[in-house]
């Protein structure tokens, strides 16, 4: 029984990680509409440009904002994933539960980034 208990722990918490790992360079380019994408990467970020709009914020400082925003986002959303996976005892429910903790919270911190550093778009909106 604890065995089983600690495999749906390990492989929720890597499933939810694998998927913010894959939609990290997405949701950058999603968020500041600097060229990032799954397939690209970062090789078509604005930060490439000498010239033109802001440098998008997560893209330059060698990774300062979005490692930050990571190390702030992934223990509450571990949290949240550990805490549906033992009331459910369910991978697909701790994984669903953790990537819903995620999204307002990486997006609102993006929005965050993008105040502090004087960007002028999330998602396209002034900021």
């Amino acid at each position: 029984m604890m065995e089983t208990v600690r495999r749906i722990h390990w492989i929720s918490q890597l499933l939810t990680l694998a998927v913010i790992a894959a939609t990290g360079l997405p949701l950058c380019g999603a968020m500041f509409r600097c060229g990032c994408s799954m397939a690209g990467g970062s090789s078509h970020c604005n930060m490439h440009h000498a010239e033109g709009r802001p440098h998008c914020p997560w893209c330059t400082g060698f990774g300062v904002a979005p490692a930050l925003t990571f190390l702030a986002v992934l223990p509450v959303v571990g949290a949240c994933v550990h805490v549906a996976e033992r009331r459910g005892r369910s991978i697909p429910l701790a994984v669903g539960v953790g990537l819903a903790a995620y999204a307002p919270l990486v997006t609102t911190a993006g929005w965050v980034t993008a105040k502090a550093m004087g960007y002028p778009t999330w998602f396209g909106w002034p900021v």
